[in-house]
């Protein structure tokens, strides 16, 4: 869609997941902050230089990036078991909420971070008084 040739049009502005890519970061398991992954699926993702994982971690990932991947997680966990001693239908109805809620409506002009945990704190809040 954003390609121009072979180009990127829009690479001054790419969203975070190109400017990752072929690298990706997941909250970590087994007792680590986070878990790097490599992408190999095709055999040009790493050709023409060489990166060390430190020097990638520093160019790409924030420390709010960080903080938003733990604060992610742990709100999903949370949710997702709020979620499970409900009925179908009350699931159902406040899948809705939650989305919205979730993904859209953030003010541009304002931090990221403070507005999502807002957002994370008011579904929670939602969903600990529909579970009751």
């Amino acid at each position: 869609m954003h390609l121009q040739g072979n180009c990127c049009s829009i690479y001054e502005v790419r969203p975070r997941t190109c400017r990752l890519y072929p690298f990706a970061v997941d909250y970590g398991r087994n007792g680590r902050s986070f878990e790097y992954l490599l992408c190999t699926e095709k055999p040009h993702h790493l050709c023409g230089g060489r990166t060390s994982v430190n020097q990638w971690m520093q160019e790409n990932l924030s420390r709010e990036y960080k903080e938003f991947l733990i604060h992610s997680h742990t709100f999903l966990q949370e949710a997702g078991g709020l979620l499970l001693h409900m009925s179908r239908e009350k699931q159902e109805s406040l899948l809705s909420m939650f989305l919205f809620l979730y993904d859209t409506g953030y003010d541009f002009d304002q931090p990221f971070l403070p507005q999502h945990k807002s957002r994370t704190t008011r579904i929670l809040d939602i969903l600990k008084r529909e579970s009751k």
